[in-house]
């Protein structure tokens, strides 16, 4: 007979989320909190929360009675009631709790006692290894390094807006060696202009970026100093305006098969390359791709120069 497999992110909600809710739903309500209020900060609806405020008191669980979920509740109620967190800071709070709750903690417990599998005694599922939370870490960090890049750039106003293509503007940033494209995270959507300024629509996520990630991914397996990549547009003012020094690698029509272009390079000469401008052509825009150490650097030389 098949074992049932359960996921442990399948018990957290049941066993951790609930309750955390009803509880800071109770605390709440009795500080005089509407309930149509308490469910906007918890992210349910009202008659969600009539419900946990109309619940009989349920039996301690090892997740409940445990003292950082009591400490969460205090720190969370607390700090609502004094203003002084924001959603973002609260799911920061909830989910590194519920972190240590699945490092050898009662989560974990509760997930070798329900699910049907039979365990190692090091299991380690969640966390896997060193090196899988390195790789968290590493692409954590650069998505919020892409972002706060990003955020310079499209706050600029009008000095980065006459750099931004029809098509929108992609920026790209990348690990050390990125073996696959899913190692690269740029900006599903672009960065767009909207009344003379630039906007994303979105927060950076890994495998985005096409024809840019394409040419990183290649430039790093050259062994590239340069992890970041940005298009602009491309007119022969701008042009002339960043590439003083530079070495730029020019296209006389649209590239569209930029890895053939780039494996007439030897390895030197891609190393070398620190801008690419493509000409452009019959349904394709001009356009230029400067690369950087990282997405501050490219910042910092676009708003330098502009």
């Amino acid at each position: 007979m098949v074992k049932k497999m359960s996921f442990v992110c399948e018990i957290v909600p049941s066993s951790l989320l609930t309750p955390l809710r009803r509880n800071i739903a109770q605390k709440l309500s009795k500080k005089g909190w509407k309930q149509i209020e308490i469910g906007e900060l918890l992210g349910v609806s009202q008659p969600v929360i009539s419900s946990y405020l109309g619940s009989s008191p349920i039996n301690p669980t090892s997740i409940t009675s445990n003292p950082m979920f009591e400490g969460l509740v205090t720190k969370i109620i607390t700090k609502v009631t004094q203003e002084k967190i924001t959603k973002i800071e609260l799911m920061e709070e909830i989910c590194s709790v519920c972190q240590n709750f699945r490092t050898a903690g009662p989560i974990c417990e509760v997930h070798r006692r329900t699910a049907e599998i039979d365990f190692l005694s090091n299991c380690s599922i969640c966390f896997p290894s060193e090196s899988s939370r390195r790789i968290f870490d590493d692409k954590l960090s650069i998505t919020k390094e892409l972002y706060e890049a990003a955020v310079r750039l499209v706050t600029s106003g009008e000095r980065f807006a006459q750099l931004i293509p029809e098509v929108g503007c992609q920026f790209v940033c990348t690990t050390e060696s990125p073996e696959e494209i899913e190692g690269i995270a740029g900006f599903p959507g672009r960065i767009i202009k909207v009344k003379d300024k630039g906007q994303f629509i979105s927060y950076p996520e890994f495998g985005q970026g096409g024809t840019l990630t394409q040419i990183l991914q290649y430039f790093k397996k050259q062994s590239s100093q340069f992890n970041s990549l940005i298009s602009i547009r491309r007119t022969d003012m701008i042009l002339e305006i960043i590439s003083s020094k530079k070495e730029v690698l020019l296209t006389v029509e649209a590239d569209k098969d930029w890895i053939q272009t780039l494996q007439a390079f030897t390895t030197q000469q891609i190393q070398e390359i620190e801008i690419i401008a493509d000409a452009g052509g019959m349904g394709f825009e001009p356009l230029i791709y400067l690369f950087g150490k990282t997405p501050s650097d490219v910042v910092d030389f676009l708003l330098k120069k502009f």
